[in-house]
């Protein structure tokens, strides 16, 4: 059974986009022990957005733990020790890892659900994990590789992962405009040292994301530059990990609308193309060769 126990819910408004915030628990153990796969999620038509504004992903330990035994497999969402309960705030909290972290938005990043094995943390004695994550209307974010021109009187969002299909050789551009400034928010950005020098996201010749000096991106929830310029992102033969994010807000000033057109990605195959002037130089190679032969007589 998984443990998907929710909490605290409330309505946010984040630059004029209306999301619902939760707060979930689920229980603490080491890998394969009961209870440890905790579900995330959003109702039909939301997907969750996780933040680093208030923890994200935490251990927490209760104030009383004289009480708590291990957890027992039909228990996931009644067992008062994988929750704070009347404790009402949990005495210690701590942060997952980075590497787990990763992994959870990787899982749930604009996902409508997802299920997740609780991080564990050799030779500690928490008791449960928190999620904080937002819930917002999937029909609001817009995949870099379609082809689209749209208007939004609020915020607009633009995502790409690298398990879409194809996710290889990609090339193409969205470019995103406002009369007013612009407010950019990442969500998630991931990008590997290998394909990070191959997706550039720039406002007028400025990098809004650079590569790291181990040649990677990785940025969670954050607010990175408010700008005049029209903002662009650019693919250029980029081939993505599985692993491979971006998910971008972009929030205009008030009264001012946002504009955001994709070119659309085309897949640009890994062999030699067969181009147009590739084509014309193949025909008139096989006139050559050919006529010569079937004029003197001689059979391929």
């Amino acid at each position: 059974m998984m443990s998907s126990t929710s909490g605290i819910v409330l309505l946010v408004v984040y630059l004029g986009v209306c999301v619902e915030s939760k707060l979930s628990y689920g229980c603490y153990g080491p890998p394969g022990s009961p209870c440890t796969k905790h579900t995330l999620s959003c109702a039909k038509g939301e997907v969750i957005s996780l933040s680093d504004n208030l923890g994200v992903i935490t251990f927490a330990k209760k104030l009383n733990t004289s009480s708590c035994e291990p957890v027992l497999q039909d228990e996931c969402d009644t067992n008062s020790c994988c929750k704070p309960g009347d404790d009402s705030k949990p005495s210690d909290v701590m942060p997952v890892s980075e590497a787990d972290k990763i992994l959870i938005y990787n899982q749930c990043s604009n996902k409508e659900s997802c299920t997740v094995t609780s991080p564990y943390k050799h030779n500690s004695d928490y008791n449960y994990l928190q999620y904080f994550y937002f819930c917002m209307l999937g029909s609001k974010v817009n995949n870099i590789t379609d082809k689209q021109n749209t208007t939004h009187s609020r915020s607009g969002f633009l995502y790409f992962t690298g398990q879409t299909k194809p996710s290889s050789h990609l090339t193409c551009s969205c470019e995103v405009t406002s009369p007013g400034k612009i407010n950019v928010i990442s969500y998630f950005v991931n990008l590997s040292p290998d394909t990070c020098s191959r997706v550039k996201i720039s406002s007028q010749n400025r990098q809004l994301v650079k590569c790291d000096h181990k040649g990677g991106a990785l940025i969670f929830n954050k607010w990175l530059d408010q700008v005049k310029e029209a903002i662009t992102i650019d693919f250029d033969d980029f081939s993505a990990k599985r692993t491979d994010t971006i998910w971008f807000e972009f929030g205009p000033e008030r009264d001012k609308e946002l504009n955001i057109n994709c070119t659309g990605c085309i897949h640009i195959n890994s062999g030699p193309a067969l181009t147009p002037a590739g084509f014309k130089l193949g025909v008139v190679t096989a006139i050559t060769i050919i006529i010569p032969l079937l004029i003197t007589g001689r059979h391929l």
